[in-house]
């Protein structure tokens, strides 16, 4: 069941899901320091009006979130997943998909007009849920590391 996640131990819980998922990108950046450790960013904002976590709760137990927020572009309202992770024992079973479909109703039961997210270029898996998800390459970000 996915429900808005309405409290502050769900929250901090999606801290740490945060964490799993920058240490998950690790494989795809390695720039990214072992020891992040996300503290007390969901718990300061879950009760915000215009940033929404929605959490995949299997009886009480949370499993996965996605994190929405409104985004514009050109005075369009839109919105921006900024975060979707599913816990490892849990994937491949269709939930991330679920919580993606739950986003999108929410943007457009909010008026939003686009929906957009960033995925790390190599991070295969992901792109490929979001393609399938109706989601297309709209911007391409490029890197060049210096001073390393």
């Amino acid at each position: 069941m996915i429900k808005r996640v309405d409290n502050i131990e769900d929250a901090k819980k999606c801290d740490e899901f945060l964490t799993k998922l920058i240490h998950d990108e690790k494989q795809y950046d390695d720039s990214i320091d072992d020891s992040f450790i996300v503290n007390n960013f969901y718990p300061t904002i879950y009760n915000n009006d215009d940033r929404v976590i929605f959490g995949y709760y299997l009886d009480d137990l949370l499993i996965g979130y996605i994190y929405v927020y409104e985004n514009y572009s050109n005075n369009i309202k839109g919105y921006f997943i900024d975060a979707l992770y599913v816990e490892e024992d849990y994937r491949h079973r269709g939930y991330g998909r679920e919580l993606i479909n739950e986003a999108l109703s929410y943007a457009e039961g909010n008026d939003g007009k686009f929906i957009d997210i960033k995925v790390l270029n190599d991070n295969s898996i992901a792109k490929e849920l979001y393609k399938s998800s109706g989601f297309n390459e709209f911007k391409v970000m490029l890197r060049k590391d210096i001073n390393v």
